[in-house]
């Protein structure tokens, strides 16, 4: 897939432009939301103007291809909100980083998987215990990719060290999957969708099949922002909650946004669910913690606790 297509550079360049004119004249709060080109009911909520009406306006920031980047960005103020996994909030957290997830962004459910595992159509790997050797690639090395293949390889006895990780972006994995650089590619839609369609490779597992229903990644702002901003992250959060209420009501219209927004073809964008009015699942967030506290990936951090990762002062 080209990295910036024709249709998604003037679907960025006609977002950011029409709000911010909007919020110039209106003078709303501004949101800089991390750019990360995946499905994201923040690409409808812009171009149908629900956080204009929620009273917010909202620019699309940067071009970033994991959630811990996100957090870095976020980090350093260069932006003020995105999306990152629950276990790539605990390292932050845990490094003393300033972001708090507030919302429901990507939940794992039986009948809805997202995250997906590929192999080579015709390669002798039938299930997680031939993974021993193999090489695996995930998008970040903090991110929920990596930590729902460890608690896969633990399942069946295979510890972290006996695989290799390609840290590599979404976008690249099938590529390097059919090029033979690595054993295994760990995807997201629209790769995944477009991986499934793909006769040379085939489908090993998925995250359900792993985590069973589980909410994995969060929408997150800077801690500066909530502790000093409360009524800005509720208006963002209305709007947010009015997009994923539009891609439940039409989802041909919601397609055609993330389609154009993403620079790939209607076919390839399939819907996604969420938790009830997108609400923190705190039990999922203490989940993850204590999966990465087992696994010795906090010891840095004995005193981290839930709160310090995500909150539900914003649920409904």
């Amino acid at each position: 897939m080209p990295a910036l297509s024709c249709a998604r550079r003037r679907f960025l360049l006609a977002c950011a432009g029409w709000t911010a004119g909007a919020a110039t004249a209106a003078g709303l709060p501004t949101v800089r939301w991390g750019l990360f080109r995946n499905y994201q009911p923040v690409y409808v909520g812009i171009a149908q103007g629900l956080f204009q009406r929620a009273g917010v306006n909202v620019v699309l920031s940067g071009n970033f291809s994991s959630g811990p980047a996100l957090i870095q960005a976020a980090g350093i103020g260069h932006i003020d909100a995105g999306h990152s996994a629950i276990t790539g909030l605990a390292n932050a957290a845990a490094q003393g980083v300033g972001v708090i997830g507030v919302a429901d962004s990507q939940t794992e459910f039986a009948d809805a998987p997202l995250q997906q595992w590929f192999v080579g159509a015709h390669a002798p790997i039938r299930t997680v215990a031939d993974l021993r050797g193999k090489r695996i690639a995930v998008n970040s090395l903090s991110g929920s990719f990596y930590y729902t293949t460890l608690i896969a390889l633990q399942g069946h006895g295979i510890g972290k060290h006996e695989v290799h990780f390609v840290t590599l972006p979404h976008e690249r994995q099938e590529q390097a999957l059919l090029a033979g650089s690595i054993d295994v590619a760990s995807l997201i839609d629209p790769y995944s969708v477009a991986a499934a369609a793909n006769a040379r490779v085939r489908r090993l597992f998925t995250g359900a099949d792993v985590l069973g229903e589980r909410q994995f990644s969060l929408v997150f702002f800077r801690k500066k922002l909530v502790e000093e901003q409360a009524p800005t992250i509720t208006r963002f959060l209305t709007g947010y909650r009015q997009a994923i209420a539009f891609l439940r009501d039409d989802p041909a219209g919601a397609n055609a946004v993330m389609a154009q927004a993403l620079g790939v073809q209607n076919k390839l964008i399939v819907p996604h669910r969420y938790t009830a009015h997108a609400r923190v699942l705190v039990r999922d967030a203490q989940f993850w913690l204590d999966t990465m506290r087992a696994g010795g990936e906090l010891g840095r951090a004995p005193g981290l606790r839930v709160g310090d990762v995500a909150t539900d002062r914003f649920n409904p």
